[in-house]
């Protein structure tokens, strides 16, 4: 949308500014309708620190809240509750950013999108993560091994071709791999879908 928001959440007591969740919330609003939701405030401390990591960086948001007509998978799907975003760091490589929220915080999931241009995170009971090698636009396509995949960078050399070819092959055009087949089954997330537990 080409908005900019300078986010304190802190104030100087360490308690979070009512007013900066406000700002959040409707900077964070869904992009196709317009509506807003409260942020959890977790996810809106991750983002503080992530800008924090890397100071003088625009952290930016690719997207925030999404309203449950507009969402995919709006019964399970974080975007919907205010509980996910996908952003990255200008300047800082999306597999280095997906690292440092893994190491650096609980409760998380985080979806790497190697072929793509975010990390999504959310907030949730368990960690999870997962990769999808699909394109902009492309129907997702998880990886089977995401220890494996991040383990030497393989990640980074699957393109949404080979991943088409050999991780998920379709037949006109549908995904052959369904979500519970490669989801744990406490997954919340199953607007990217492909959770596992860590």
């Amino acid at each position: 949308t080409g908005k900019r928001y300078d986010l304190q959440l802190f104030d100087t007591e360490g308690r979070i500014r009512r007013e900066a969740r406000s700002d959040l919330r409707e900077f964070l609003a869904c992009t196709r309708t317009g509506a807003d939701h409260p942020i959890h405030w977790r996810l809106a401390t991750i983002v503080v620190a992530i800008g924090a990591r890397w100071p003088g960086r625009t952290v930016e948001v690719v997207s925030g809240y999404r309203h449950p007509s507009v969402s995919r998978h709006a019964k399970r799907s974080n975007h919907t509750r205010g509980r996910a975003i996908d952003l990255r760091v200008r300047g800082v490589p999306n597999r280095v950013l997906r690292d440092a929220v893994r190491r650096s915080f609980t409760g998380v999931g985080v979806g790497y999108y190697p072929n793509s241009s975010f990390v999504h995170i959310d907030v949730r009971d368990r960690d999870a993560e997962w990769i999808d090698y699909a394109g902009p636009g492309q129907v997702a396509c998880y990886s089977r091994d995401v220890a494996g995949d991040l383990r030497g960078r393989r990640a980074e050399q699957i393109s949404p071709a080979q991943a088409r070819q050999t991780i998920c092959p379709t037949s006109t055009g549908v995904r052959t791999r369904t979500l519970p087949e490669i989801a744990d089954e406490t997954a919340e997330d199953d607007e990217h879908g492909g959770s596992r537990t860590r």
